[in-house]
C-alpha cells in the first residue's frame, strides 16, 4: 500500500512540475495540463466503478449517467488546471507587482475579501486564492464521487485540491525554498494531489 502511494505521489510530482517547467517544449502547454489531469481522471473513473470508461465512451457515448459525469468531471478539471494562480503563489511576499490577472478566481476571492476585510496581496488573501484555485481543480471529481455514493472519497478529493496551498507554503516558508519556492510548490502540489487520489483508489478498489 505504501509503495502504491509513493508511486502515485512521485508520478504526480513529476507531472505537475512538467506542466509548469520548460521541459518537453515540443508539447503545447494545454497538452501538459491534460497529461496532469489524466492521472486524476483515470483514477477517479476506476474508483467510481468505471474501469473501462474510455473504451465505453468510444463504443457507446450514451452508455450511462456515470459515464457522463466522469467525462464532464475530467473536462472541467482540465479547464480548472489551466487557470492561473501566479497572483497568489508567493503567499503575500509581494503585492502582485506584475498585476497578474486573477480571473476567474478573483471573481470569488475579491468580493469575499472585501466582505471580511482581507487586504489584497496579504498572506491570507493569497492563501485563500490558492485554496480556491486548488479546489476548483478537484471539485469536479468530488461531485463525481458524491454522485456515485462515495462521500468520503469526495471530501478527500476536495482536500487534495486544497493541499495546493500547503504545497506552496512549504516551498515558500521552509528551508526547502533554497531549491526554488515555485519549483518545490509545484512538485508538492502534484505529490499531494496524486497521493490523496491514490488513497481514494486504494480505499475504493481494495
Amino acid at each position: 500500500m505504501i509503495i502504491y502511494l509513493l508511486l502515485f505521489a512521485f508520478v504526480g510530482a513529476f507531472m505537475y512540475r512538467l506542466r509548469g517547467a520548460p521541459w518537453l517544449d515540443f508539447l503545447f502547454r494545454p497538452i501538459k495540463q491534460v497529461l496532469y489531469v489524466s492521472g486524476l481522471w483515470i483514477t477517479a473513473d476506476i474508483s467510481a466503478g468505471s474501469p473501462y470508461i474510455v473504451l465505453e465512451a468510444l463504443a457507446n457515448p450514451f452508455w450511462d449517467g456515470t459515464l457522463y459525469l466522469a467525462d464532464i468531471a475530467g473536462v472541467l478539471s482540465v479547464g480548472a488546471v489551466c487557470l492561473g494562480h501566479g497572483a497568489y503563489m508567493d503567499l503575500g511576499s509581494t503585492e502582485n507587482p506584475e498585476h497578474i490577472d486573477e480571473r476567474p478566481v478573483g471573481w470569488i476571492l475579491r468580493p469575499f475579501a472585501r466582505l471580511v476585510d482581507i487586504a489584497p496581496g496579504s498572506f491570507l488573501y493569497d492563501a485563500i486564492g490558492l485554496t480556491i484555485n486548488g479546489i476548483l481543480m478537484t471539485l469536479p471529481f468530488s461531485i463525481l464521487f458524491w454522485a456515485t455514493g462515495h462521500t468520503i472519497a469526495g471530501f478527500i478529493a476536495l482536500a487534495a485540491g486544497a493541499s495546493k496551498t500547503l504545497a506552496y507554503l512549504i516551498g515558500r516558508r521552509t528551508p526547502l525554498r533554497r531549491f526554488g519556492a515555485t519549483e518545490v510548490g509545484e512538485y508538492l502540489t502534484g505529490a499531494f494531489q496524486w497521493g490523496l487520489f491514490g488513497i481514494i483508489f486504494i480505499m475504493l478498489t481494495a
